[in-house]
């Protein structure tokens, strides 16, 4: 759709506004008649367009309905409060222009003008904004696939510790082998999900600095809060059980940040994470093979 708003635009701006093709023996009405005439086609072509751009905000409003609040990130929390006001100003500004052009006494002039900064708009507010808000959206639906892998797995954990203390040694090193190669997709998973929040709250202020000195607040109160708590870690994280001792820590193989987005990063994180319950099904097999 986004193409196709984009080639719609261009054809106001570029594509003259008399159409210049009526002869002048065929009426005897004034010049201005086309004129006039091409002037109402391409109002409803602009019109239409407006009602497009409307019915895409409407659904990315849908879909940030479906994604949970964060008020546990104070940043991310910030993001999502500002990306929810852009979609009604957005709309209050699609729903005066179209009034505009319901307006009898609007001119040919007028469309071309409404065309014109319709077109800036689009490229220096719209785009940028929706962009930020699919990052945001993708960011946060992988963040929580992440989120329910890394709880599974530490309940595999407890289940193979269990296991181990029964006396079932056969079974239990295969689970631990298995269990360590899992451990370390989810660590690089986490890792690829990281980079692709760092990327795109780093973004997100740098694009809107009217947002500058409540994100340093936020940053400090952070810095205030880290201090004063006890340390904590996932299992997915640290060597906190005999089962997954001495295991390697992950690495991002051959991550260029600057090549990359939030979308490919979580991506990536999401494929680490697909591989994982592959592992996880091995083991299942493993548990239940006689």
């Amino acid at each position: 759709m986004k193409r196709l708003l984009s080639f719609i635009a261009a054809l106001l701006i570029l594509a003259p506004l008399s159409g210049g093709f009526v002869r002048a023996a065929e009426t005897t009405t004034p010049s201005a008649v086309p004129v006039q005439s091409d002037a109402e086609t391409r109002r409803a072509v602009l019109i239409k367009l407006f009602q497009l751009t409307e019915m895409e905000v409407d659904d990315l409003t849908a879909r940030f309905v479906n994604v949970e609040r964060p008020v546990s990130d104070p940043e991310l929390l910030l993001a999502y409060d500002t990306l929810t006001q852009d979609f009604e100003d957005y709309l209050d500004l699609i729903e005066s222009r179209l009034k505009e052009l319901g307006s009898s006494y609007v001119t040919a002039e007028g469309v071309r003008v409404t065309a014109d900064n319709f077109k800036k708009w689009r490229e220096a507010v719209y785009d940028p904004g929706i962009r930020e808000a699919f990052d945001f959206i993708i960011l946060q639906q992988g963040s929580s696939i992440l989120s329910v892998a890394e709880a599974r797995y530490e309940k595999i954990v407890a289940d193979v510790t269990k296991l181990k203390a029964s006396g079932d040694i056969g079974r239990t090193e295969g689970l631990e082998k298995l269990l360590v190669e899992a451990g370390a997709k989810l660590r690089e998973a986490r890792l690829l999900r990281d980079k692709g929040y760092n990327l795109f709250v780093v973004g997100f202020r740098a694009s809107h600095d009217e947002l500058s000195d409540k994100f340093e607040r936020i940053k400090r109160q952070m810095v205030r809060s880290s201090s004063n708590a006890p340390l904590a870690a996932s299992v997915v994280d640290t060597e906190t059980t005999t089962v997954i001792a001495g295991q390697p820590q992950a690495t991002s193989s051959a991550l260029d940040v600057t090549k990359e987005t939030v979308q490919t990063l979580m991506k990536r994180s999401v494929g680490e994470i697909a591989a994982t319950y592959k592992i996880f099904l091995q083991m299942r097999d493993l548990v239940y093979q006689k």
